[in-house]
């Protein structure tokens, strides 16, 4: 009878602790880093600035046009302090994320409460579960088919983001690196068999596979692999991208 108390008790309490779910633990501030100096020739500054391609410090430098803006409070680092603090809670942090100053995990009910209650923490927030996405070009008509590539059934969509002229004037993305992160995606798919990936990273598994792997749902790269192909996808006849000539960085998430 003793054992079966135990059972019901021990049955009880998983269920109202429930099956973990993937949340954001989002911070108040950067902890000791609120109020560190960012301009240039500061120790921040020259620590930011290595830890970024060359590349992206000049694309940044062309926007805002004054080296003393290049960084800015999102570039801090997340204060190693208040991960510590969680973990010290039995949670494993799954990813940290610098520009939304939060670190992602997978929490039971249980966990939830104690990481709100920790008096450094903003807010603690599902992870956003993206929507299967539908064929909505299936039955449509094409009218007259452009003439510099054979766009197949992808005409519509190339004239609707008005890259028409564009694409006459060979300014199809070439020394263009677009970064992608979404469910995963599919580079085995004739439309992608062309497409040049520079780099790729799996956030779910941590490696660098973006593509389905064993433990992911059915057809869980099928909006990746859309978005990937409306870009830079290229076969002719059936579908060709808005940026057929750009590079890639994936990321899976």
């Amino acid at each position: 009878m003793r054992s079966l108390v135990w059972l019901i008790l021990i049955f009880s309490i998983s269920f109202s602790q429930g099956k973990p779910q993937k949340y954001w633990i989002v911070f108040k501030d950067k902890g000791i880093y609120e109020n560190v100096s960012l301009a240039k020739g500061s120790a921040f500054y020259e620590r930011l600035k290595f830890s970024i391609s060359e590349r992206s410090y000049e694309r940044r430098l062309k926007t805002v046009k004054d080296e003393r803006k290049v960084f800015d409070y999102y570039d801090l680092p997340v204060y190693e302090g208040y991960i510590e603090q969680v973990r010290s809670l039995g949670v494993k942090i799954n990813v940290v994320s610098k520009w939304l100053n939060a670190v992602s995990a997978y929490l039971d009910s249980e966990q939830v409460n104690k990481v709100k209650n920790l008096p450094f923490v903003l807010e603690v927030k599902p992870v956003a579960k993206s929507a299967r996405t539908v064929d909505i070009y299936e039955d449509l008509e094409i009218e007259k088919p452009l003439i510099d590539y054979d766009y197949g059934r992808s005409e519509l969509q190339v004239r609707f983001s008005g890259v028409k002229e564009l694409h006459k004037m060979n300014i199809i993305g070439k020394d263009v690196i677009v970064g992608m992160m979404d469910t995963g995606f599919r580079l085995t798919h004739e439309a992608l068999a062309e497409v040049e990936v520079l780099a790729e990273y799996d956030f779910i598994f941590n490696d660098s596979t973006t593509a389905n792997q064993a433990q992911d749902a059915p057809n869980q790269d099928f909006h990746g692999t859309l978005t990937l192909s409306v870009l830079g996808g290229k076969k002719d006849g059936k579908l060709i991208g808005i940026a057929p000539g750009a590079k890639f960085v994936l990321a899976k998430n």
